[in-house]
């Protein structure tokens, strides 16, 4: 509780390494939809995974194009 206020104090979430919980969902449905609007030429290649991070996620798609 917090005495001043009498309230409970808030707590972050984090990860189980200690990192904050990203506030966007990146995954391949966002990644399609982001190249519609923006690329739509890119759209017909398929798009794999790579890696992620705490604050990133990186696709590629065939002939070494990063999304």
């Amino acid at each position: 509780m917090n005495q001043s206020t009498g309230g409970k104090v808030s707590e972050e979430k984090s990860s189980s390494i200690g990192t904050p919980l990203s506030d966007v969902e990146i995954d391949i449905t966002l990644v399609y939809s982001l190249l519609s609007d923006q690329h739509p030429d890119l759209m017909h290649l398929p798009i794999h995974l790579v890696d992620a991070g705490w604050d990133n996620v990186m696709f590629r798609q065939p002939y070494g194009e990063l999304v």
